[in-house]
């Protein structure tokens, strides 16, 4: 019965190792099939008269581990020398949001003045933002939520206490929506071979521009205005992409970011699912998983370590930093204007107040945040109390649709402004006088503070806000504070805090250095001409091409397992026949002991009896 086991024992032990041989050699015959395809091509291209069937494509798209995934950006063919600036057309596409906008306007009006020919497409609502820039525009259709739909989705994500939630809500009600009606759009205006561009420089939110690109197969940069929207090959040792985690996490806070890219990735599911819809309307590969969105895409990244957390990047980003209007150009002279005589008259007054006391705390929460009666409440007693204790003014910049929700009666202290395009933001970070910026810690709008060397106390509403504000409290430039939860209270001592310690605005130097020597608009200039002249394809790694099982390393995996089980099935065979040799020797070492002993008695009875015979032969002798 025992041997019938061990017989059954064996048999798994080899049909376990036929299994892994046919897993290795599955994993190879893609290689080897890959050889044979290669070796097809190279004797074709032998052939000096080659039939248009058999002549190569000018450009393949990327796949991510496999043949079945989504193509990327398709690589540039090799450019021709040499290149010619007027010659060829980049087209800067974004969604008409200001935040999403304005950095592509300031790269496309430099490189406009740099020679290059640039065009600049955006929905309707942004028709006035590019020809203040001086740039050709083209239509993108009408944005395709009315004003009044978008303020109602804002404020009820700003009012959303799950950040989940708000993430998803904004992905989804907002950039995916606009996603098929700028495709339809701009398909019918590239038609037009005057319009088709040699490159496309869009944004990261402009997702129909995204597939439309891919369609066309036109080469395409994206440039991701905050950062960089990643669910699948940040370390975890970095905060995920929405948690709002801190670098120093607990134990909780780091099992709760091991699950989050998942937990996100599995509530992205519905909205990826209306972009599969859409891909395949057009005819386009469709999504596996979410990571298929920007995978294998040229990105520009407009932040830099030092105010992010360091770790490893594709080579496929680039972190370049704020883009900011260069020193000279049209960008420069149309947001470093003068600020209007009775504000900057108001502004230079509070510089002339004694150093130990005095100054502006400068207010603006941007245009897409919406605060609640109660939460405006909480920021005038916060603001009051520290302004009547230090002596200082207050500046503060809220879109007129909001104005309802402040107190009746402002105290005089507090300037309450409008937006408008003479209230230019840099020139109101960059004087003198303001000491303390309170902001929604928007990445544009943070990264502009510190540039300025301006100290923040943060308070997040929606999107990657809270991710930002984790960074700008990482970085010691400043605090934050809970939407949540706000008080006068703790507004007040938020304020103290940083205007009595140094080490605020000092850090607040350090990190706007370290952005700044990121490269910004120059550095995204040069991302994007290398991309027009020599493409992107010697960025591709082995990864992005191979299929998924060997870039998860599971042939090696599975050939290490079967010598493993090799030698395991070696050692037992050894040990068994080592066991039987010892076994036989010790058994015929036994018996050949258990017959010495009779041996001997039976020999020496025959030496007695011819002892005995000889002796009886010698008296019968004698006689």
């Amino acid at each position: 019965m025992s041997r019938l086991v061990h017989l059954q024992m064996s048999r798994r032990w080899y049909l376990l190792l036929v299994f892994l041989f046919i897993l290795i050699s599955a994993t190879y015959a893609n290689s080897f099939i890959d050889i044979f395809s290669n070796f097809i091509e190279n004797f074709r291209a032998e052939d000096p008269n080659p039939t248009p069937e058999e002549a190569p494509f000018a450009s393949i798209p990327l796949v991510s581990h496999d043949e079945s995934s989504c193509a990327a950006p398709p690589i540039p063919s090799s450019p021709p020398s040499p290149v010619i600036l007027e010659n060829r057309h980049i087209l800067f596409v974004t969604i008409a949001m200001k935040s999403h906008a304005q950095p592509l306007l300031r790269v496309a009006s430099a490189m406009k003045e740099q020679g290059y020919r640039v065009s600049f497409a955006t929905h309707d609502s942004g028709r006035e933002w590019v020809e203040a820039y001086k740039l050709p525009f083209i239509s993108a259709g009408s944005f395709p939520i009315s004003s009044d739909n978008l303020r109602e989705k804002l404020q009820a994500i700003s009012r959303d206490t799950s950040r989940l939630n708000g993430l998803v809500t904004m992905f989804k009600d907002i950039y995916v929506e606009a996603a098929s009606p700028m495709y339809d759009a701009l398909l019918l205006k590239l038609k037009n071979t005057e319009f088709v561009p040699d490159l496309l420089v869009l944004d990261i939110a402009t997702i129909g521009a995204q597939f439309l690109a891919q369609k066309l197969q036109i080469p395409y940069v994206l440039n991701s205005p905050s950062l960089l929207f990643d669910l699948g090959s940040v370390p975890n040792y970095v905060p995920a992409y929405g948690t709002g985690f801190r670098q120093d996490m607990s134990l909780w806070d780091r099992c709760v970011n091991l699950l989050y890219p998942t937990l996100l990735s599995m509530a992205l599911t519905s909205p990826f699912m209306v972009l599969n819809q859409i891909r395949d309307d057009v005819g386009l590969p469709l999504f596996r998983s979410q990571n298929d969105l920007f995978n294998g895409a040229r990105i520009i990244l407009n932040t830099a370590f030092g105010l992010e957390y360091p770790q490893p990047l594709s080579p496929f980003v680039d972190a370049v930093g704020p883009l900011l209007p260069l020193p000279t150009g049209n960008a420069k002279n149309l947001e470093h204007q003068l600020l209007p005589a009775e504000l900057l008259s108001w502004l230079d007054a509070s510089v002339l107040s004694t150093p130990s006391s005095g100054g502006i705390i400068y207010v603006n929460f941007g245009t897409m945040v919406y605060i609640d009666a109660w939460q405006a409440q909480a920021l005038v007693d916060g603001l009051v109390a520290e302004a009547k204790a230090s002596s200082l003014k207050v500046l503060w910049i809220l879109p007129a649709d909001q104005h309802d929700v402040l107190p009746r009666r402002l105290p005089s202290l507090i300037l309450l402004k409008t937006p408008d395009s003479s209230l230019l933001n840099l020139e109101i970070l960059g004087h003198p006088a303001v000491t303390v910026v309170l902001s929604h810690c928007g990445m544009t709008s943070a990264q502009e503070a510190l540039v300025m060397k301006k100290p923040l106390i943060c308070i997040p509403f929606l999107g990657d806000q809270l991710d930002v504000a984790a960074r700008v409290v990482d970085s010691r430039a400043g605090l934050m504070l809970d939407k949540n939860s706000l008080s006068g209270l703790f507004i007040h001592a938020a304020l103290t805090e940083l205007r009595t310690n140094a080490s605020y605005r000092n850090a607040a130097r350090k990190v706007g250095v370290l952005l700044i020597r990121g490269g910004g608009t120059a550095r995204a200039i040069d991302v994007i001409d290398a991309a027009l002249q020599v493409g992107f394809d010697h960025l591709v790694t082995p990864e992005m091409t191979m299929p998924w099982h060997r870039a998860a390393l599971l042939d090696v995996g599975a050939l290490y397992i079967a010598l493993i089980c090799l030698l395991v099935v070696f050692l037992r065979v050894t040990s068994l026949l080592l066991y039987h040799l010892v076994f036989i020797s010790l058994h015929h070492y036994k018996e050949n002991t258990s017959l010495c002993p009779a041996s001997l008695i039976e020999a020496q009875n025959e030496i007695c009896e011819d002892e005995g015979e000889g002796s009886s032969d010698s008296s019968q002798s004698v006689i």
